[in-house]
């Protein structure tokens, strides 16, 4: 199967993230709502809008994660990779698994019913972790390290393109 062009995985993928994004976008709003709908107006403390606030920051990030993944498989499928507005949507991409680190780290700080903190555990729901924001960061790194080297690359061929 082919990676670029039409009738490619890149096209594949980009119909599967438009899928995710309205999926996302309509979690993400009957869970505010059923949130804001289920407690009292004498029930909603500081911490509450405060929490709901790091939940709607760190699914905005996320979403402007998957919009711009999107963008990327796009010109794929165009087959042009090699332009400036890829290098910025990688760094979008990279802002945004850094806000959701950001949310993560928040949300275990300030919310007491969170608990304990644990690496990695087991119980009879499956395997667990606790360190998301880990998994966040990293991913911002690299994604942040590949923007540059794919800004070189983008330099490279305009370079070419220019030459005779």
């Amino acid at each position: 199967m082919k990676i670029v062009g039409k009738k490619s995985l890149s096209l594949i993928m980009r119909i599967l993230l438009d899928g995710v994004l309205i999926l996302g976008i309509v979690l993400a709003t009957w869970i505010s709502i059923d949130t804001l709908r289920a407690a009292d107006l004498a029930d909603r403390t500081g911490l509450k809008v405060f929490l709901m606030c790091i939940f709607g920051l760190g699914t905005a990030g996320l979403l402007l994660v998957i919009y711009s993944f999107r963008g990327i498989l796009d010109s794929l499928v165009k087959a042009d990779p090699f332009q400036k507005k890829n290098v910025i949507r990688l760094r979008r991409i990279a802002g945004g698994c850094f806000i959701a680190a950001i949310c993560y780290f928040l949300n275990i700080v300030v919310n007491p019913g969170y608990g304990p903190v644990r690496l990695l555990y087991m119980d009879t729901r499956g395997i667990h972790t606790d360190l998301e924001m880990f998994i966040f960061i990293f991913a911002g790194v690299i994604v942040l390290i590949l923007s540059y080297v794919f800004d070189q690359a983008v330099t490279y061929k305009q370079e070419n393109d220019l030459t005779i």
